[in-house]
């Protein structure tokens, strides 16, 4: 692999999808905080060593360029704890994909770092990640569970959109923006976490999406509790 000099690319925001009418969302009594399912969630992935990758990110600097790996047909990955940046695009089309270590050093996965990862099945998201790119993880379809770090703060429209296995979202109380379609088509999720610092939902962020909505009951009076954002959406609060 040739030694690049690594350039940080700005992650961008499309036009939004436009949203189709909202009929009003329920909510109901408030429910025990889901901190146990939570925590057995985050600890579950077991980490993928260098001795178990197929293949391991030469030490390019702190930043893999865009559409570094695209389409290769890499199974396994490990990357070092000298990245900072993904890329746009770097791992895009990687359909033989199915698991990836992410360093503590990593804070920005860039737009479409990892679409269409058909297969995909588990990712562990650092401590120190503060932002995912819009459709980073978009058509990542066998992805069955997202916990996100408590240091991120955005994510990007379509994030997660059309990831059809996704039964679990665990959002963190650092996490103040939910871009628009971010879960978009996500067809098998169940349940997802809101937090307190939450300040906004982007349009259409769970069309087509029928799942339980856990919020704050400190947020009771938010502007975005209770709307469907396209969906079926049930609110609980706790």
């Amino acid at each position: 692999n040739p030694v690049q000099t690594p350039v940080q690319s700005a992650v961008s925001t499309q036009n939004p999808v436009q949203t189709p009418v909202q009929s009003a969302a329920s909510v109901q009594k408030p429910v025990q905080p889901p901190v146990q399912e939570k925590q057995v969630s985050a600890d579950k992935t077991a980490e993928l060593t260098p001795q178990q990758a197929d293949y391991i990110v030469s030490n390019i600097g702190t930043a893999i360029l865009d559409k570094a790996f695209s389409e290769k047909p890499f199974k396994t990955v490990y990357i070092p704890d000298s990245i900072r940046i993904i890329g746009n695009e770097a791992f895009k089309n990687c359909t033989n994909l199915k698991k990836i270590h992410l360093p503590e050093s990593l804070t920005s996965i860039g737009q479409s770092a990892f679409q269409r990862c058909i297969n995909l099945q588990e990712i562990q998201l650092p401590d120190s990640l503060t932002s995912i790119g819009q459709s980073a993880f978009q058509d990542c379809s066998s992805l069955r569970e997202i916990y996100l770090p408590g240091s991120l703060a955005f994510l990007g429209a379509r994030a997660f959109n059309r990831c059809s296995h996704l039964q679990y979202a665990y959002l963190p109380e650092s996490l103040t923006s939910i871009g628009n379609s971010a879960f978009m088509r996500c067809t098998g999720l169940r349940k997802i976490y809101l937090p307190e610092s939450l300040k906004e939902i982007g349009r259409s962020a769970f069309y087509n999406v029928n799942a339980t909505v856990y919020y704050p009951a400190s947020c009771v009076c938010k502007d975005w509790v209770g709307k469907n954002y396209g969906g079926d959406l049930v609110w609980k609060f706790y």
